[in-house]
């Protein structure tokens, strides 16, 4: 067998390591170049998708102040909360026997205003009462609520039927809402 022998002053051989280190310089530098465009590419997508996250968040933001500000009265005039109490009382077949204004809150840049609600009815009626002020749009809400039963005996302006099915009260309700 013959041995073979490598003389490093053959042109070939300069050639072939010559192209060699040409390819191995070549590859490193495309992938380098080409792995920083990559990472530039990555970075500003990234920056994009950042951008995309809060801008999103602000959109929620927006709608939720927007949602909690249609909640707010449709009228900055304390008489519209007023009509509103009667008005679901007289839904909830509630008697109102007087209304009164309580003192108004500041609670910057709004203000809180709450009436006193005296009235008799039902149990079933109060219940009725409550659920329509709760789930009226325009968030009021029952600060404090104080129940009194009275006896069975008829109530001229109460059914006979809703007499003898629940205890008529005495009810103190405060609501209110924001303006």
């Amino acid at each position: 067998m013959k041995k073979l022998q490598i003389n490093k002053d053959d042109p070939r051989i300069k050639v072939a390591i010559a192209t060699i280190v040409i390819a191995a310089v070549t590859y490193y530098g495309a992938e380098k170049v080409i792995m920083k465009s990559f990472r530039e590419n990555i970075a500003k997508l990234n920056a994009k998708l950042e951008h995309i996250r809060a801008e999103d968040e602000l959109s929620q933001l927006a709608n939720e102040v927007i949602s909690y500000e249609k909640s707010l009265a449709p009228q900055k005039d304390p008489a519209w909360l007023l009509s509103q109490l009667t008005d679901l009382a007289k839904q909830a077949k509630v008697q109102i026997e007087a209304v009164e204004p309580l003192p108004t809150k500041q609670i910057p840049p709004y203000t809180y205003v709450s009436y006193r609600v005296k009235a008799n009815c039902t149990f079933l009626q109060l219940i009725n009462y409550v659920k329509l002020v709760e789930i009226n749009p325009s968030m009021m809400n029952i600060e404090d609520l104080r129940l009194d039963p009275k006896d069975k005996a008829p109530n001229e302006t109460l059914k006979e039927e809703e007499t003898n099915n629940d205890v008529i009260a005495t009810v103190e309700i405060a609501a209110g809402t924001l303006y």
